[in-house]
């Protein structure tokens, strides 16, 4: 059974498979944020050396996810 966060993120497996599905759940909503279009991002698209080496979920007093 994998960490489901919504329809569109299910994590199974440790710290780097998470962090690899984070990465690839936010640059694919960052990239439509901004469009106009549908884009489908690839994990090749992701320039990997602007990433952080970590990553920190918090969740605030009214159960948001930031």
């Amino acid at each position: 059974m994998g960490l489901k966060f919504n329809k569109y993120l299910t994590v199974n497996g440790d710290a780097a498979k998470l962090r690899n599905e984070l990465v690839t759940f936010a640059a694919y909503f960052s990239i439509n944020a901004m469009s106009t279009d549908i884009t489908t991002i690839t994990k090749a698209q992701v320039d990997v050396q602007k990433l952080p080496r970590h990553i920190a979920i918090i969740m605030d007093g009214n159960g948001r996810w930031a």
